[in-house]
């Protein structure tokens, strides 16, 4: 799988918005990100460095939205690199505070990693969020659970937990509590706790303590 994949996706996107496409019907946001480490799902990748990520989204009304996300990442062994992940989705309400979503991501690196293509499909309602993630690449299935709880004077409570079946390599499972704070409407800063254990021919486990801050516009 290669970014045909999802630049198809994006030309069905377009042609169904064609007709009725103006600027007004478009918004646009864009954030930066400054953090002690890049953890992806529960696995260091950038051999405890900080990384500096930023990505730029564009939604429009009918629900359709492209995400473009970059990186620096290390995952070890001279692989290291700028990631750029590409993503195109769709965001259907069902029902008023339950919604459900469709995306694909293409994941891109300029190191010697290899690109991937995952799927995902997402159901939220609440405070809640389940998630499946496919990727036909690595052959691999990802679960997740997430739940964001408000708190008193700005702060607020994430709690994740994850699962990956590999066909090739096992199962691993993440988990994760952060807790946040709105400095100000753009600014965001969090200190999060995550661990990760494998379970296939080399088991083992491992856990990280992150620190950042997120400026939004």
């Amino acid at each position: 799988m290669n970014t045909k994949l999802l630049l198809s996706a994006v030309s069905i996107c377009s042609a169904l918005l064609s007709n009725q496409l103006s600027a007004s019907e478009f918004e646009t946001s864009s954030s930066i990100t400054l953090a002690s480490q890049y953890i992806f799902r529960g696995l260091d990748a950038s051999q405890q460095d900080p990384t500096f990520q930023g990505d730029i989204t564009i939604n429009h009304k009918s629900g359709f939205w492209f995400t473009a996300w970059a990186s620096n990442y290390d995952f070890g062994s001279g692989e290291d690199g700028i990631e750029v992940d590409l993503v195109a989705g769709y965001g259907l309400a069902l029902t008023e505070g339950v919604s459900l979503g469709f995306a694909l991501t293409e994941y891109t690196y300029t190191g010697a990693s290899l690109s991937t293509t995952e799927y995902n499909v997402s159901l939220s309602f609440s405070n809640y969020s389940l998630g499946y993630y496919r990727d036909v690449d690595l052959d691999s299935d990802y679960f997740s659970a997430d739940a964001e709880f408000e708190l008193n004077k700005g702060f607020s409570l994430n709690l994740h937990a994850g699962n990956t079946t590999s066909y090739i390599g096992g199962t691993e499972r993440d988990l994760a509590i952060s807790i946040n704070y709105a400095a100000s409407e753009a600014f965001t800063l969090f200190a999060s706790l995550s661990d990760r254990s494998v379970q296939s021919s080399i088991q083992g486990t491992e856990s990280y303590f992150v620190l950042g801050g997120n400026y939004s516009f």
